[in-house]
C-alpha cells in the first residue's frame, strides 16, 4: 500500500501574486460596472452604439449630501484682478492703501495675495477704520480670509466642500481624438490622459481611424453646482481598428495608482507605440 503523498504547498511569492491577480480582477469588475452591459443587455455593437454627443445626465452619478455652508458675510466690493495688478494697486484704487501695508506686513499668511492672477476676485468689506474683511480664493477649493483685529489682521483658510462625482464619457472618432473628446465633454487634460493611458498599445498619431470609439469612467470635482475640474480616470475602454483595449485604475497598499488590464497585466510596457506624443 503506497503511502499518501503530502499536499504540495505553494511558495509565499506565488500566493501573493495569486491574491494580487484576484484583487485586480475584482477591482476591474467594479470599475467597469458602467462600461460592460449587464445580463440580458446586448454586447457592444457597431460604432453607432457609442453616441458622439455629450453624455446624458443619467451618466453623472449624484454626490452624497454635504453639510450646509455657513452664510457668507456681506461684501461691499468684488474687485477683479487686472493684468499686472498687485494687492497695493487694487487697494489704492479702493482708497485702502494703508490697509495694503498692514496685510503685506503679515508675511507668509498673506503670500497668496502677492501672487494674484488676472480674473481672480478679491471680496472686500469696509468698516469704520477702513478695510474690515478681505477674502481671496487662491484655488477653486480654498478660501483665504483676513479680518481686522485690535492688533492688525487675523487670517485663516477655509477648505470648501468639493463634491466628487463619477461620470461616464462616450465618444466616436470622426476626424481626430480631440474633436471626439471635446464633443463627449472631456477637457483637454482628460483627452491627453486618455491618450497617455493607451499610448503603450496605440499610436494616436498614425493608427486612429474614423469609427474608433471610447468609453471612460472618471471622477469630476464640483463646487456649488459648478464643475471645477476633473479627477483621475477610473476605468476606460478604447476600440481601435477592431481591437479592444481596456484599463482599470488600481491603488496599491501604499496608495500609489497604476493601470492594469482585465487579466491583471500592467498597461505600462518597456516601449510606447510612438516615441513622440501625438500632439
Amino acid at each position: 500500500m503506497n503511502p499518501q503523498r503530502p499536499a504540495r504547498r505553494r511558495p509565499p511569492a506565488f500566493r501573493r501574486r495569486r491574491l494580487a491577480s484576484l484583487g485586480l480582477a475584482a477591482a476591474f469588475a467594479a470599475g467597469l460596472l458602467y462600461l460592460i452591459p449587464g445580463p440580458g443587455a446586448s454586447r457592444p455593437g457597431p460604432p453607432e452604439t457609442f453616441p458622439a454627443a455629450a453624455p446624458a445626465a443619467s451618466d453623472i452619478l449624484p454626490a452624497a449630501a454635504l453639510p450646509p455652508r455657513p452664510p457668507a458675510p456681506r461684501w461691499d466690493a468684488h474687485v477683479e484682478v487686472r493684468p499686472g495688478d498687485t494687492l497695493t494697486d487694487i487697494l489704492r484704487r479702493e482708497g485702502l492703501l494703508e490697509d495694503a501695508h498692514a496685510l503685506i506686513g503679515l508675511g507668509e499668511p498673506a503670500r497668496p495675495l502677492f501672487d494674484l492672477r488676472p480674473g481672480q476676485v478679491l471680496h472686500l468689506a469696509r468698516g469704520a477704520d477702513g478695510l474690515e474683511r478681505l477674502m481671496h480664493r487662491p484655488s477653486d477649493a480654498e478660501e483665504l480670509h483676513f479680518r481686522r483685529t485690535a492688533d492688525g489682521y487675523a487670517s485663516w483658510r477655509v477648505a470648501l466642500p468639493v463634491e466628487t462625482r463619477r461620470r461616464l464619457y462616450r465618444g466616436v472618432i470622426d476626424r481626430h481624438l480631440f474633436g471626439a473628446g471635446q464633443a463627449a465633454g472631456l477637457s483637454d487634460p482628460q483627452i491627453m490622459a486618455l491618450a497617455d493611458l493607451f499610448g503603450w498599445d496605440i499610436d494616436f498619431a498614425l493608427e486612429i481611424r474614423a469609427g474608433d470609439r471610447f468609453r471612460m469612467l472618471a471622477e469630476e470635482h464640483w463646487l456649488d453646482g459648478r464643475r471645477i475640474g476633473g479627477g483621475p480616470i477610473l476605468a476606460a475602454e478604447f476600440v481601435n481598428r477592431g481591437r479592444t483595449f481596456r484599463a482599470v485604475r488600481h491603488l496599491d497598499a501604499a496608495g500609489r495608482a497604476d493601470y492594469y488590464t482585465p487579466e491583471g497585466q500592467p498597461l505600462r510596457k518597456q516601449f510606447r507605440r510612438a516615441p513622440v506624443a501625438f500632439t
